[in-house]
């Protein structure tokens, strides 16, 4: 099973445990999973796409499925039928990789940024 699936089925558990509104419990047992999944990533990047995500998503169906997103693109398996992002989250993932690049694997980095130079994220 791939990291996003992996993570995606964990988080749909945790979800099924209450309300998927704005429950701040399973909200943290979701970011939990998230920086698990994440791994290697430097923890301030791993907060800051979090949060990103936290206050960009309306719900916690959609937060989960933005974050498997996130995985996918981390872990260089970004399939642009299944992980749709907007503009203005490629250009916040331009920034927060530029910030974190030293902390990057660099083969991770440079799949990430070729993205995001595909996607729109930079002008």
């Amino acid at each position: 099973m791939i990291p996003s699936e992996h993570f995606y089925k964990k988080a749909k558990k945790i979800l099924a445990t209450g309300s998927i509104t704005n429950d701040e419990a399973l909200t943290e047992e979701v970011r939990k999973q998230f920086f698990k999944t994440l791994g290697e990533l430097p923890e301030t990047m791993k907060y800051d796409l979090f949060l990103f995500y936290r206050y960009f998503c309306s719900d916690l169906n959609s937060l989960t499925e933005k974050l498997s997103a996130l995985i996918d693109i981390f872990n260089m398996e970004y399939d642009e039928g299944l992980d749709k992002l907007e503009k203005e989250e490629w250009i916040f993932l331009k920034d927060v990789v530029s910030e974190n690049a030293l902390e990057i694997d660099d083969k991770t980095l440079m799949y990430v940024m070729k993205l995001v130079v595909e996607k729109g994220g930079v002008f």
